[in-house]
């Protein structure tokens, strides 16, 4: 857990709040490796101290983060995930709220359950007929958000029969461009690779769920993007 210094009793509130909510939803969270850093840390501050981190500790599962600055949130995550660690960062406005007790407790069971998720586990378990589930199928989902410079393709596409876990990808394309044109072939075989390495086999159908698109571009999403899949 990481904190700067003058965040040090909300830290320990954080803590105490998620070991809280893992005592209810049956999560055990031990002791953190504390980090304290200067009051007006900066992201390259970080970058500096996690490459430091990563240099003793091999073994780093997740880097649990109070942003005190709204404008380094996003940074702050860059630094992560540069430095191949999963990261919960939260903001000040959340674990301020977490000085109350009741606030405390929903706020670290949501928390909790969003590091749970990151790590690998499980939020939910669906039900699905026999049809679905004697088959090795891959449940696939793409959208296209169109916000700055670029518009941003999300790929997803499930790596167990449960269909509770996932591969995701991001691709980036020109601005309000919304069929994907091209990348989606490299995307679906990493998404391969994650369900044979999660499965020790390799999906034999799949559900493709295309979000964003009407009636007109329906034979543009075959044309273009199903074919390359």
């Amino acid at each position: 857990m990481a904190y700067a210094n003058f965040d040090y009793d909300n830290c320990n509130n954080v803590l105490s709040a998620l070991q809280s909510a893992g005592n209810k939803i049956g999560i055990k969270v031990d002791e953190p490796e504390w980090i304290e850093l200067d009051k007006n840390f900066s992201a390259a501050d970080l970058d500096r101290l996690l490459a430091q981190v990563k240099k003793t500790e091999t073994n780093v599962k997740i880097v649990v983060l109070l942003v005190p600055n709204e404008n380094l949130y996003q940074d702050a995550k860059k630094v992560c995930y540069k430095h191949g660690c999963v990261s919960q960062c939260i903001k000040k406005h959340t674990y301020n709220s977490m000085r109350d007790e009741k606030k405390a407790r929903n706020i670290g069971c949501n928390i909790l359950k969003q590091i749970n998720s990151k790590l690998g586990g499980d939020l939910f378990y669906l039900k699905f007929p026999e049809e679905v589930t004697k088959r090795k199928v891959m449940l696939l989902g793409i959208d296209v958000c169109h916000s700055g410079n670029v518009s941003n393709v999300g790929f997803c596409a499930s790596v167990n029969k449960e269909m509770s876990q996932y591969y995701s990808q991001r691709l980036i394309q020109q601005r309000n461009q919304e069929i994907v044109d091209s990348n989606l072939k490299e995307a679906l075989k990493n998404a391969l690779e994650a369900f044979a390495e999660n499965n020790k086999t390799y999906p034999e159908h799949f559900i493709l769920y295309r979000d964003g698109v009407g009636d007109a571009m329906r034979m543009m999403v075959i044309q273009q993007e199903v074919s390359q899949l």
